[in-house]
């Protein structure tokens, strides 16, 4: 688990008193989600079709992940298409973020088949 340090100043100049105190706080997840490998590459490769590379806005080269109640949807735009693909999983903690589409297909190539868990921070 992966912790994000917050630094605070105490308002009291007492030489006593440390300057600054650290506190721990987990850093949340966007989104957690287990599925096969081989059903996700399917979703994965499909939208990935949508996106370009050369885009001139860089957000249309990325996928669009969102896994609510059990199914994990992608979704990739180019402006004149848009293409949601949705497939069942176990969906341990619901949310959305956004993934360089090219990048993420080609890590999801070189996992072994079965199934895998995706943790988005």
């Amino acid at each position: 688990m992966s912790t994000t340090a917050i630094l605070t100043t105490s308002p009291v100049q007492d030489p006593s008193i440390a300057p600054c105190s650290a506190i721990q706080l987990p850093k949340p997840s966007l989104l957690e989600v287990a599925i096969d490998r081989d059903t996700l590459l399917t979703e994965i490769s499909a939208a990935q079709r949508i996106t370009s590379s050369k885009a001139t806005i860089p957000i249309l080269s990325n996928l669009l992940i969102e896994a609510v109640d059990g199914v994990l949807s992608v979704t990739a735009s180019n402006l004149d298409q848009t293409l949601r693909t949705r497939a069942a999983a176990n969906v341990i903690h619901a949310g959305a973020a956004t993934v360089p589409a090219r990048k993420f297909l080609d890590y999801i190539k070189l996992l072994p088949p079965g199934d895998i868990r995706i943790k988005l921070r």
